[in-house]
């Protein structure tokens, strides 16, 4: 059985309280044959997690829940509310430009939290699939706000951009 897709450690700080060790744990018990483990903006679990889980019969899946600027990585607007996304790492490629996007977000995108834009995420997709996130992703939080047709626009845009790399 595959596990979550979606998945936070205590190495995402104030939104998972489980150690790496548990989360095997539990994925041992549950019979799950792989999982993902998606930090908040890092892939600080990501070693630990690929050996342990490699070691415990589970196919590890490395990815982040990044967080997408609303305009362009470099400005900073207060007002506006950054997006949610989940990267999942498909190959050794997709876990390079995992690296590559996180390392733009802290240097150039960082901004409270680190930070991309759809522009740079275009440019460094290949061997990343895309979830549309949490609640926070761009497409839950319009459909939210009752925004139905807005919602399929930006789906529809995301998917364009992204192709079959894009799970809505």
């Amino acid at each position: 059985m595959v596990g979550h897709f979606h998945t936070h450690t205590h190495y995402s700080i104030l939104d998972g309280a489980m150690t790496v060790d548990q989360l095997i744990q539990k994925a041992s018990d549950g019979k799950i044959d792989a999982i993902a483990i998606t930090e908040h903006g890092n892939i600080f679990s990501a070693v630990e997690f690929f050996f342990k889980a490699r070691d415990a019969g589970i196919k590890p899946l490395i990815g982040c829940e990044i967080y997408i600027a609303p305009g362009k990585l470099t400005e900073k607007n207060q007002d506006e509310k950054n997006f949610h996304a989940t990267l999942i790492a498909k190959n050794e490629e997709g876990y390079r430009n995992l690296c590559l996007l996180l390392k733009i977000a802290n240097i150039e995108g960082f901004y409270r939290k680190p930070r991309i834009d759809l522009k740079t995420l275009i440019e460094y997709r290949s061997g990343l699939i895309m979830l549309s996130g949490c609640l926070n992703g761009i497409i839950p939080r319009l459909i939210i706000e009752g925004k139905i047709d807005e919602a399929k626009k930006q789906s529809r845009r995301v998917q364009k951009a992204l192709r079959e790399r894009f799970l809505p």
